[in-house]
C-alpha cells in the first residue's frame, strides 16, 4: 500500500517511520531542499514556516522525544524536493501531481503524477503566517513582518528602532523578548493579555516533566480543574504580577494557552518591552490603542483553525481513513510524540489493522470536542485545535492498543508502575506493549531520570548523582516509591470508583489490564 506524506517536518518524518514499521510504502514530498520543517532554520525568508535564529523548544528533551528514541543524556534539557501541486481521488485512489522542486542550481522539474492508497498532510498548522487587520494598516510607511519572516530577530536592521509587536502566541511573545536586544524600545500589543510561565521550576526543573505525571492528572480529576487553575493562577502571580505589568487576561490559567518565556521579567522591569492593549487604527507611523494611547514614530511591525476531524486525525467525509492529517494539533505539551502517536494509529488504519467508525459517528465525535473546547478555552482559532496531552496520547494510545496496561504493571513491575505513574509521562510509555512495542522501552523509562540530571550539568558526569544516590529533590525516594505508588494507587481507584458509582463522571481511566 502506497502512502503520500505531504511535508518532511518532524510530523513527516515520523509518519514515514510509521509507514516502515507497519510494512507500507511511504513517498514524502518536501517542497524545501532539506528535511525537518518548522525547526530547520534558514536566513531565506521565501514563504516557508521557519523558527527564529534564537529559538528554543518549550517543551523538554524527555517530553518531546520519539517514544523509542531517548535523547542522549548529555544533551541540555531544552535544545535549542518536491512541492505538492494538487490531489484528485476515486472511490479507491489517490493521484497526486507534483513538480520537482528546484535544488542549488536547479529549476523546478516539469509536473508528474503518482497514485497513491492514502494522502496523509503532515504540513502543521504553523505553515501559513496570518496577518490581521487594522484600520489605516495601509498608510504605515514602515516594514510590517510575521514572526514568520523575522528570521533574526537580533540583526542589526532592528538596531535602535522602535519596534510594535502585535500578538501573544510563542512566536510574537519570543520576538518581543529577542527584538528588545536590540530595538530601542518594544511595544508588545495583545488583544486580551496571556498568562506567561517559564520553562523551569523550583531547583531548576524543567516545568513540563513537574506537571505531565499521571498521578496529578488524576488529582486535578478528583479535586476539579478549578481549583488546579486557582494554584496555577497564584504560582504564575508570584513571578510576574501580570497585573503591574497590564498582562493580566480576564480568564484564568487553563483557558487559553500559555505563553512560555524566562526572560520577559527582566525586559518588562528594564522598560524596553511596553505592554499595550488591543490595536485600534494605525495612522502613518502612529498607532492608537483600544484604550486611547498611542505610540509615535513606529519603525517595525511584527506581527504573530478551526479543524473538524475525528479525534484530530481523520475526515469524516473519507471514512476510509485515506485520508490523514497529521500534527494539526495545539497540546499543552510537546507536540511531536503526538504526530509519531497519530501516525502509528494512521498507519494501522491504512494496513486495516485499526477500523474506523460510520462517518456520522465521526462528525458527532468532533462536534463534541468542539463544544467542550468552547466551553473551557477563550474563543481563538489556535484553542479549536486545543489538547491535554495526556489525555490525548491515552486516547491515540487505546486506537492503537499501546496503552499502558497500569494494572498489570501494578501487580508484576512495582518499579516500572511508580515510574509510569509518579514520574514524567514520557513518550516511552507507550511502546511498553502493543503493536510496536519496543524492548527498550522499561530501561528507557527507569532511566530517564537519570538523563534529566546529566543534561542540568551540561553532560558532566562528576559528581554526579544517580536516583538511586540522589537526595530530596522534590521528588519521591526510591524507599518509599512502591509502598507510596500501591495506596495512593489504591485510594484514587477507590474514589473513582465511588465517583463512577454515584455517576459524577463516567470517562475517566480505564484500569486495564
Amino acid at each position: 500500500m502506497r502512502i503520500c506524506i505531504v511535508g518532511a517536518g518532524v510530523s513527516g518524518i515520523a509518519a514515514v517511520k510509521a509507514c516502515l514499521d507497519e510494512g507500507l510504502e511511504p513517498m514524502a514530498f518536501e517542497r524545501s531542499n532539506d528535511l525537518g520543517g518548522l525547526w530547520r532554520y534558514t536566513d531565506l525568508v521565501d514563504g516557508k514556516a521557519c523558527v527564529m535564529r534564537t529559538t528554543m523548544m518549550n517543551t523538554s528533551k524527555e517530553m518531546s522525544a520519539f517514544s523509542d528514541f531517548p535523547p542522549p543524556a548529555e544533551y541540555s534539557n531544552f535544545l535549542h524536493n518536491s512541492r505538492v501541486r494538487k490531489t484528485s481521488s476515486d472511490p479507491d485512489k489517490w493521484l497526486v501531481a507534483f513538480r520537482p522542486a528546484a535544488g542549488v542550481g536547479n529549476e523546478p522539474g516539469e509536473e508528474q503524477c503518482e497514485t497513491f492508497d492514502a494522502v496523509w498532510v503532515c504540513t502543521g498548522h504553523h505553515a501559513i503566517p496570518n496577518l490581521p487587520a487594522y484600520p489605516g494598516a495601509d498608510s504605515f510607511p514602515g516594514e510590517v513582518l510575521h514572526s514568520h519572516s523575522c528570521r533574526d530577530p537580533l540583526s542589526e536592521k532592528f538596531l535602535d528602532k522602535t519596534v510594535l509587536v502585535i500578538g501573544a502566541g510563542n512566536s510574537a511573545g519570543d520576538a518581543v523578548v529577542e527584538l528588545s536586544h536590540r530595538a530601542r524600545v518594544v511595544y508588545w500589543s495583545t488583544r486580551r493579555g496571556t498568562w506567561v510561565s517559564n520553562r523551569v521550576v523550583d531547583h531548576g526543573w524543567p516545568k513540563d516533566l513537574v506537571l505531565a505525571r499521571r498521578y496529578q492528572m488524576w488529582l486535578i480529576r478528583l479535586i476539579g480543574l478549578r481549583y488546579f487553575r486557582r494554584q496555577l493562577e497564584k504560582s504564575l502571580q508570584s513571578r510576574l504580577d501580570h497585573d503591574l505589568y497590564g498582562l493580566r487576561p480576564a480568564h484564568s490559567p487553563l483557558q487559553q494557552h500559555t505563553f512560555v518565556n524566562d526572560e520577559l521579567p527582566n525586559r518588562l522591569a528594564a522598560g524596553l518591552v511596553k505592554v499595550r492593549p488591543d490595536v485600534a487604527r494605525i495612522d502613518n507611523r502612529c498607532v492608537t490603542f483600544v484604550d486611547g494611547s498611542n505610540v509615535d514614530g513606529v519603525d517595525f511591525s511584527v506581527s504573530g483553525n478551526e479543524t473538524r476531524f475525528y479525534k484530530h486525525v481523520f475526515h469524516p467525509s473519507v471514512p476510509s481513513g485515506s485520508l490523514a492529517f497529521i500534527g494539526f494539533v495545539q497540546p499543552l505539551g510537546a507536540t511531536i510524540p503526538i504526530a509519531e502517536a497519530q501516525s502509528r494509529w494512521a498507519a494501522r488504519v491504512a494496513k486495516g489493522s485499526c477500523q474506523l467508525p460510520p462517518a456520522q459517528d465521526m462528525i458527532e465525535d468532533a462536534q463534541q470536542r468542539r463544544r467542550t473546547v468552547a466551553a473551557r478555552f477563550v474563543i481563538s482559532a489556535r484553542h479549536t485545535i486545543q489538547v491535554d496531552w495526556i489525555p490525548y496520547m491515552d486516547e491515540l494510545a487505546a486506537e492503537i492498543g499501546c496503552r499502558p496496561p497500569l494494572l498489570r504493571l501494578l501487580l508484576t513491575d512495582p518499579a516500572l508502575f511508580r515510574a509510569v505513574v509518579f514520574e514524567p509521562c514520557t513518550p516511552y510509555q507507550f511502546r511498553l506493549v502493543g503493536p510496536g512495542a519496543w524492548p527498550g522501552a522499561r530501561a528507557a523509562i527507569l532511566g530517564q531520570m537519570d538523563r534529566i540530571r546529566l543534561g542540568m550539568r551540561g553532560g558532566l558526569s562528576g559528581g554526579f548523582c544517580s536516583e538511586a544516590q540522589h537526595g530530596s529533590d522534590g521528588f519521591l525516594s526510591n524507599s518509599s516509591l512502591v509502598v507510596t505508588a500501591a495506596v495512593a494507587t489504591a485510594a484514587v481507584a477507590a474514589s473513582l470508583w465511588l465517583l463512577k458509582r454515584t455517576g459524577a463522571f463516567s470517562n475517566l481511566i480505564d484500569y486495564h489490564i
